[in-house]
């Protein structure tokens, strides 16, 4: 890795802004990818470093998990899985 940062370095690049943090970002959406493999799965991915909504670069992450709505409300988490849950009981009484 070093020597790709040297090279983009040497290419007049930015070696964080055009390697690190596009592997960063693939690598968060493959994670959510196995979160979710199909329409009956849902879950929340918890985003806990600071940077996601102080730095620019943030919104690269979170547009990489686009059409997931980011949320910093607790309150709007516990009724996403609450709702979801329930939809699950109502499967499995039907089902």
């Amino acid at each position: 890795m070093m020597a790709r940062l040297e090279f983009i370095r040497r290419q007049g690049g930015n070696g964080f802004t055009g390697h690190q943090l596009p592997l960063a970002v693939l690598s968060l959406k493959q994670g959510a990818g196995r979160l979710l493999r199909d329409e009956n799965d849902f879950g929340v991915i918890v985003l806990c470093d600071p940077r996601i909504a102080s730095k620019s670069y943030g919104q690269l992450f979170l547009k990489s998990l686009e059409p997931m709505p980011p949320t910093a409300s607790l309150d709007e988490v516990a009724a996403f899985l609450s709702r979801h849950e329930s939809m699950r009981a109502a499967g499995r009484q039907t089902g």
